[in-house]
């Protein structure tokens, strides 16, 4: 062996028993944890009992965890945060509620936290976690996240990444988000429910100095009164458009007007027939939702 080389780490008793309970038990980075060192669990949707919860309490240094299911509720969520050591906590269809966020306070080094697929919050409890410094990352998808919610969320200024996607909210709380003055990324993805958002609403989001890194999702892109807005953001150096949909006219108008952005281009991969009759549809929705917002004066006339 390497001089040099760091000594192996010990696997401590826990994670056999926690890997044959059917969890994955680890050190190295994933996708949702970049924390290094320490242990990392995913759980799934795996039943926590009151021995595997004493497996868990007895494996040093968890840094990260991910865990969900229709069993880990309000009382879990206490049970997990009296862990202190974690830094990223991943909650995949869980049935918490929005009291139990508080519990997250506990969590005085918590940094990431993801929560989604489910309806059984709609954000408004994330407030409770407006003092906690060290959570500078906010995901919440596939929710009941809505215009309350966001009013809540947009109270946690410490905040530098906030992904919202799939959830409830409208257009009429995207305001509300400027007051996220140290927000650096930003993913908006309504799920291309144009009732809801459509990308000219991101106007609101103008007076974000600090936004360098914009991801839109399932979204209908025209070039007039739409991506246009996107040039009053003037801070911004990356935009991501991930599943959307756009002309390739109107893609390169985007790219010749905002030649200091990066483009990060994704398009939605679907066989060439049933694309097609995917974003017929997608349009066909996106020109009812405009129709009604032009007859509320919330949208220019045509011509």
């Amino acid at each position: 062996p390497q001089a040099n080389a760091a000594p192996a780490v010990p696997e401590p008793p826990q994670v056999a028993a926690l890997t044959a309970a059917g969890m994955k038990v680890f050190r190295q980075r994933t996708w949702w944890c970049g924390v290094e060192p320490g242990w990392k669990i995913e759980a799934g949707q795996t039943k926590m009992t009151d021995d595997l919860w004493k497996q868990v309490n007895g494996l040093p240094e968890i840094v990260g965890v991910y865990i969900g299911g229709d069993s880990f509720d309000n009382d879990a969520l206490h049970r997990l945060c009296q862990i202190k050591t974690v830094q990223v906590l991943c909650l995949d269809g869980p049935a918490v509620t929005d009291a139990g966020f508080a519990e997250l306070g506990n969590l005085k080094i918590l940094q990431t936290f993801m929560i989604g697929h489910s309806y059984k919050f709609n954000g408004t409890g994330i407030r409770t976690l407006k003092g906690l410094k060290s959570l500078t990352h906010l995901e919440m998808g596939g929710s009941g996240v809505d215009d309350k919610g966001i009013a809540a969320i947009s109270e946690l200024t410490q905040v530098k990444e906030l992904v919202l996607r799939h959830d409830r909210y409208t257009r009429a709380s995207l305001p509300l988000l400027t007051k996220m003055t140290h927000l650096e990324a930003l993913e908006i993805n309504p799920q291309w429910n144009a009732q809801n958002v459509v990308v000219s609403d991101l106007a609101a989001l103008a007076p974000l100095k600090s936004l360098k890194d914009l991801n839109i999702g399932n979204m209908v892109l025209p070039w007039e009164n739409g991506m246009t807005v996107i040039k009053s953001l003037k801070g911004l150096k990356t935009l991501r458009l991930y599943g959307y949909y756009i002309t390739d006219e109107d893609l390169a108008k985007a790219k010749a007007a905002l030649p200091g952005v990066t483009f990060d281009v994704r398009p939605q991969d679907f066989p060439k027939k049933d694309g097609a009759a995917f974003y017929a549809n997608v349009m066909t929705q996106y020109q009812t939702a405009i129709d009604a917002l032009r007859k509320k004066g919330l949208y220019p006339p045509k011509g």
